[in-house]
């Protein structure tokens, strides 16, 4: 009987050493999450394997140099350059960037470009005053008894404050439409006090 009781005791001492023993080794491969219950480990946080920098970091060097290159391109496309701020269009493209990490970059121009929410109002002036300029030779123009000059300045003045007020977005059609507009309004007489 004593010797089965001595068996007994080392037997259960064999046991709680197996099975700190097993504990040990779960805990350095799987994790010791995996030997309790969900509820009592808090599986969200992992564990730092390395020191770098964080994904986020990366991906805002990224999202930089990408716009960047739109700056670039708007820079060297005339027409966009005449009608949009460069800058502003390369900082909104950060924030469409940043909101809409999946998006191809042209659908995020194409969003920002007729979203009109960088107009470069200088610059679609003076568009509007050289194309008024460069139709006065067309027969049918006609600037109402106005001299020419003054004439195409307001029309230049009236596109660009046509398409600052405009809200929404704004496309080819809309921007005709807007030029139009200004040679009509500056016919008029009101369009001069």
């Amino acid at each position: 009987m004593h010797r089965t009781r001595h068996i007994s005791k080392g037997f259960h001492m064999f046991i709680a050493v197996a099975c700190l023993f097993l504990l040990s080794a779960t805990a350095f491969a799987g994790g010791v999450g995996d030997l309790l219950p969900d509820d009592s480990v808090d599986k969200t946080k992992p564990i730092p394997t390395e020191t770098k920098a964080p994904p986020i970091v990366a991906a805002d060097a990224a999202i930089v140099k990408e716009a960047e290159e739109v700056k670039a391109w708007c820079q060297k496309n005339p027409r966009v350059k005449t009608n949009h701020d460069c800058e502003c269009v390369a900082n909104r493209f950060i924030a469409e960037r940043q909101a809409d990490p999946v998006v191809g970059k042209d659908e995020l121009l194409s969003r920002i470009i007729t979203a009109n929410k960088c107009p470069s109002l200088e610059g679609i002036r003076a568009n509007g005053y050289k194309e008024c300029m460069g139709s006065s030779g067309i027969p049918g123009f006609n600037t109402n008894g106005n001299e020419l000059e003054t004439y195409c300045q307001c029309v230049g003045k009236r596109t660009s404050k046509n398409i600052s007020e405009h809200k929404g977005k704004l496309g080819p059609k809309q921007r005709s439409n807007y030029n139009y507009y200004a040679y009509r309004y500056c016919s008029k007489a009101e369009a001069y006090k």
